[in-house]
């Protein structure tokens, strides 16, 4: 039997970079959709949790 162990960061996070386009004749900025199934929202359900067990269970600061 074998057993490896890795390091994992408690959070990851995905940076979605939206490309913007300038119109020259009226000067409007359009931004491009996000992909689908991602929100408005910053942090999900699973991370607000781990910040608070990191926080008050272990006593990591912010």
């Amino acid at each position: 039997m074998l057993v490896r162990i890795v390091g994992q960061a408690p959070l990851a996070a995905t940076v979605y970079s939206l490309q913007r386009l300038h119109c020259g004749a009226c000067g409007q900025v359009f931004t491009a959709q996000e992909p689908d199934g991602v929100g408005p929202e910053k942090y999900d359900e699973m991370a607000s949790a781990m910040i608070a067990q990191l926080k008050y269970g272990c006593g990591i600061p912010f």
